[in-house]
C-alpha cells in the first residue's frame, strides 16, 4: 500500500479568536488519520498543538498553499465524546479554541514522559459490600430505575455519600467508569481518603494542587486506559479523557465553585449534563440545597427528583436560634460565647462561619468619607493585620495602608469591618487555652488544609473558624455547635441572588452540627431577628 497526500481540517490550540476557525493541513502517510488525532504544526511563526476534526477536500489551486502536519502525536487519539465536547463548549460558551483547548489538553504533551509503574489489578469490592438503609436503599433503586438525569435532594447527614458509593461500585462492577465531582480541592483529598478504603485499586485523584507532571501522566493514563476506573477531583475532571463513561456524580451541586471564571467560563453542571449525553452515562446531582434553577428543572420533568428527608440512623437534626446583635461592638455575643464555653467544658467542637476574610474589611476616613478602594477594580481594600497590608480580594492587588487620607489628607482614618482573622483574635482573648483554627483562602495558601481537617477529625482541635469552605461537606463527629458569627451579611447582600445563596450556605453549615451522637446547636447571631426570612429559616 503506498503513502497517500491527504489533507485534514485542524482545530489548532493556539488560536485565540472568538470565531470558530479550523485551518487545512497535508500529512502523507499509509493510513488517514483519525478525528480527535493530535499533530503538532506550524502557525504563523510559531508551533503548535492541533487536533484534528475531520477530513478536507482543499480546491487544487489551494493544495500547493497547504502547510504540512510537522509531527503526528500517533498514540494520543481523543475518545469522540471529549471532540464533540470541546465543539460544544467553544460554541456554548463562546470560548476561543485556545481557552478551550487549555482547559482540555494538559500542559507538557510533547515532553518525554518517565516511565510509571502500571495501577494496581485488585479485585474491586461489589455493591453488595455496601450497606444501606432502608430509604437510601429505596433513592438507591430509583436512580437505577430512571433514564433521566437525577436530581437527588437530601437533608444534611442523610448520607448521600453512602448512596454514592454503592453506585460507584455497581458501576464498576458493570465494567463502567465513574466520574466524581466535588466542588473544593480540600474536600476532594477528604473524599479521597474515605473512596480509597473502598475502591483502591481503581481510583485516580485529578486536581490543580498536583504538580504539572503529574496532571499529565493522570490523563494520559486515563486517555490509553480502557479498563473501568473511578475519578475523583473538582470541576476540571470534567475534561479528562474517560473511556466507557457510566456515571457523572456531582456532589454539592448547588456550589458557586463549580462555576469556572476564567476562560472559558462555564458551569459544570452543564459540562457534565452534556457530557452525560455524549457518553449515555448516568447524572447524578446531589445536594442538601439546590439552587431554584435545579429545581425548577426537575419541576419541568427535565431532571428525575428523588428525595432523602430523614438523617442517617434517625439522628436529630440540630436546634437552631437567633441572638440578637443590636448594640453588641464586638464580633461575639455574649449568648454564643457562653455556647462556645460550654462545648469546650464538655469536650465539644465549634465551628464558626464569617464568609469574610482578612482583619478589616475596608479603610476609610472620617473627616471625608473616602474608602481605600483598589486602583485597578475599584473594590475596597481589606487589611490583613498579620501582613500589615491591604489586599483586593477580587484582583489580588496589594499596598501598604497610608499614614493619611490621600483624599483630604486628614489622618482620622479608621478601620471599619471584620474578617475570619480578627474574629480568631477575639476568641483567642475569650479562650486563651483553646485549640483555634482557621480555614479560609489565605489560610489554604500558607498550610496544608488536609493537616487542619485531620487534626480536627482527631479533636486535638476546639474550634473551626472559617469561610463558607467550612460549610461544605465536612464531616466532624464532634462539632456540636455551629455559629453564624454575622447572618445579616449573609442574607441581606447587594447580589440579586444573595438570599437564596446565603439560605444555602446557613442551612449546610448548620448541617455541620450534631453529626455523632450527640444533638447539635445552631446560633445565629443578626440585628433582625424578626425578619421573616430568619423566621422562614428556623
Amino acid at each position: 500500500m503506498e503513502e497517500q497526500t491527504r489533507y485534514y481540517e485542524i482545530d489548532v490550540v493556539v488560536y485565540a479568536q472568538l470565531a470558530p476557525r479550523t485551518f487545512t493541513y497535508s500529512h502523507t502517510s499509509l493510513e488517514p488519520l483519525p478525528n480527535g488525532q493530535i499533530v503538532q504544526v506550524s502557525f504563523g511563526r510559531r508551533t503548535s498543538l492541533g487536533v484534528v476534526v475531520d477530513s478536507a477536500k482543499p480546491s487544487t489551486a489551494l493544495k500547493a498553499k497547504i502547510k504540512p502536519i510537522k509531527t503526528c502525536l500517533t498514540d494520543l487519539v481523543l475518545p469522540k465524546h471529549l471532540l464533540e465536547l470541546a465543539g460544544w463548549v467553544k460554541n456554548y460558551y463562546a470560548a476561543s479554541s485556545h481557552a478551550t483547548w487549555g482547559a482540555i489538553l494538559p500542559s507538557g504533551l510533547t515532553a518525554k514522559r518517565r516511565k510509571t509503574e502500571p495501577p494496581p489489578s485488585e479485585k474491586q469490592n461489589t455493591s453488595d459490600s455496601i450497606t444501606l438503609s432502608k430509604a437510601q436503599q429505596t433513592v438507591y433503586d430509583d436512580i437505577l430505575s430512571t433514564q433521566q438525569p437525577v436530581l437527588l435532594s437530601g437533608i444534611t447527614g442523610s448520607g448521600k455519600t453512602h448512596i454514592y458509593e454503592k453506585l460507584i461500585s455497581y458501576y464498576l462492577s458493570q465494567n463502567k467508569s465513574v466520574l466524581y465531582l466535588s466542588p473544593e480541592i480540600f474536600l476532594t483529598q477528604q473524599l479521597e481518603k474515605r473512596l480509597d478504603r473502598l475502591f483502591r485499586a481503581s481510583l485516580s485523584l485529578s486536581h490543580s494542587a498536583l504538580t504539572a507532571a503529574q496532571r499529565r501522566n493522570i490523563w494520559l493514563d486515563c486517555l490509553k486506559t480502557d479498563t473501568s476506573r473511578l475519578y475523583l477531583g473538582p470541576r476540571s475532571s470534567l475534561f479528562l479523557p474517560i473511556h466507557n463513561l457510566g456515571l457523572i456524580v456531582v456532589d454539592e451541586a448547588h456550589d458557586t465553585s463549580y462555576k469556572q471564571e476564567n476562560a472559558p467560563r462555564y458551569q459544570a453542571r452543564e459540562v457534565a449534563a452534556k457530557l452525560a449525553q455524549l457518553t449515555g452515562a448516568k447524572l447524578v446531582l446531589g445536594s442538601a440545597t439546590h439552587d431554584i434553577v435545579t429545581m425548577r428543572l426537575a419541576q419541568l420533568g427535565r431532571l428525575h427528583l428523588t428525595s432523602l428527608n430523614e438523617r442517617h440512623e434517625n439522628r436529630e437534626l440540630p436546634t437552631v436560634r437567633t441572638v440578637d446583635q443590636k448594640g453588641v461592638h464586638t464580633p461575639l455575643t455574649p449568648e454564643l460565647t457562653n455556647a462556645i464555653q460550654l462545648r469546650l467544658e464538655r469536650g465539644e467542637q465549634s465551628l464558626l462561619l464569617h464568609n469574610k476574610r482578612g482583619s478589616a474589611r475596608r479603610l476609610t476616613c472620617d473627616d471625608c468619607g473616602h474608602t481605600q478602594n483598589c486602583p485597578r477594580c475599584d473594590t475596597s481594600l481589606v487589611f490583613h493585620a498579620d501582613e500589615g497590608r491591604l489586599h483586593c480580594h477580587i484582583c489580588n492587588y496589594t499596598e501598604f495602608p497610608p499614614s493619611i487620607c490621600p483624599n483630604c489628607r486628614s489622618n482620622n482614618l479608621r478601620y471599619h469591618g471584620f474578617g475570619t482573622k480578627q474574629l480568631v483574635e477575639e476568641l483567642q482573648k475569650h479562650f486563651p487555652h483553646a485549640n483555634i483554627a482557621r480555614i479560609d483562602r489565605d489560610e489554604a495558601r500558607k498550610v496544608s488544609l488536609d493537616t487542619i481537617l485531620a487534626d480536627a477529625e482527631s479533636g486535638e482541635i476546639d474550634m473551626l473558624v472559617g469561610t463558607q469552605m467550612i460549610a461544605k461537606g465536612l464531616d466532624f463527629p464532634r462539632v456540636t455547635l455551629v455559629g453564624i458569627v454575622a447572618g445579616d451579611e449573609l442574607l441581606f447582600g447587594d447580589d440579586f441572588q444573595s438570599r437564596e445563596r446565603g439560605v444555602g450556605l446557613i442551612m449546610q453549615a448548620a448541617g455541620r452540627a450534631g453529626r455523632g451522637d450527640r444533638i447539635g446547636e445552631v446560633v445565629i447571631q443578626t440585628r433582625q431577628p424578626d425578619n421573616p426570612h430568619w423566621q422562614t429559616i428556623l
